[in-house]
C-alpha cells in the first residue's frame, strides 16, 4: 500500500471513529447525570428561582427564542410558566434518548447538539472530561431546546445568550445539585447570568469560584 492510500485509509478510519454514535448510559458519568435530572426538576428552588427571575424580567426571551414553540404562549401566565409546565409534563431526558458522538473538530467548544422540538440529544464525547454535575447542567440546558426553545440566529455562544432560559436553567440546576450534595464551593462554566448569580448567593446554594 503506497503512502497516499494509507493516508486515505487513516482519514476514513478517523472519520468513522468520530461519527460513531453510542448510548449515553454507556458512560458512567452521563448515566449518573441522567439520573440527577429528576432531583433538580422536583427541587422547590428550581421553580421558585425561575419564577422570581421571570417576575423581575431578567430571563431573556428576545430575538426569536420562542419562534419555534408550538404552543400558544398567550395561554400561559408567562413564558417561564410555559417552560416549567414542559418540565413538569415531559420531565428530563429518558436514558434511551441521550446519545454520545464525537464532533469532527476535537477543539470545538460544543458540548451537545439538540434539534429544537426533538426529544433526544447528543453529547460531544470530546467534552466529557468534567463531572456529572456539569453534564447535568448540559442535559437541562439541552432539554429546554427539546421543548422548541432556540438561541438567536447566528448567536450561539453562552456570552451571547447569557440570560436566556436554557443557560439559566442549566446553571441553576448545577448550583442546586451542588448544594444538595453538600458542595460549598464550585468552579462553574463562566460567564453566568448576573441575575442568577444574585439568586444563587441569596439562597446560599454554592459559592461560585471565579
Amino acid at each position: 500500500m503506497n503512502i497516499n492510500k494509507l493516508i486515505v485509509v487513516v482519514l476514513l478510519s478517523f472519520s468513522f471513529y468520530n461519527c460513531k454514535v453510542t448510548k449515553g448510559v454507556e458512560n458512567p458519568k452521563v448515566k449518573k447525570a441522567i439520573n440527577l435530572q429528576k432531583e433538580v426538576i422536583d427541587h422547590p428552588l428550581f421553580k421558585k428561582i425561575l419564577l422570581e427571575l421571570e417576575q423581575e424580567g431578567t430571563i431573556d426571551w428576545s430575538e426569536g427564542r420562542t419562534s419555534s414553540i408550538q404552543e400558544d404562549l398567550s395561554n400561559y401566565e408567562s413564558n417561564t410558566h410555559w417552560l416549567l409546565e414542559q418540565f413538569e409534563k415531559k420531565r428530563g431526558y429518558h436514558k434511551d434518548v441521550v446519545f454520545l458522538w464525537r464532533k469532527f473538530n476535537p477543539f470545538s467548544k460544543t458540548k451537545a447538539a439538540t434539534y429544537p422540538c426533538k426529544d433526544s440529544t447528543k453529547l460531544n464525547k470530546w467534552r466529557l472530561k468534567r463531572d456529572k454535575y456539569s453534564i447535568l447542567n448540559t442535559l437541562i440546558h439541552e432539554r429546554v431546546h427539546s421543548f422548541c426553545h432556540i438561541h438567536s440566529r447566528n448567536k450561539q455562544t453562552k456570552r451571547e445568550n447569557l440570560c436566556d432560559a436554557a443557560y439559566i436553567a442549566g446553571d441553576l440546576s448545577e448550583a442546586i445539585i451542588s448544594n444538595k450534595m453538600g458542595i460549598k464551593e464550585r468552579r462553574m462554566s463562566l460567564p453566568i447570568c448576573p441575575a442568577l448569580i444574585q439568586k444563587i448567593d441569596e439562597y446560599e446554594l454554592v459559592k461560585i469560584i471565579k
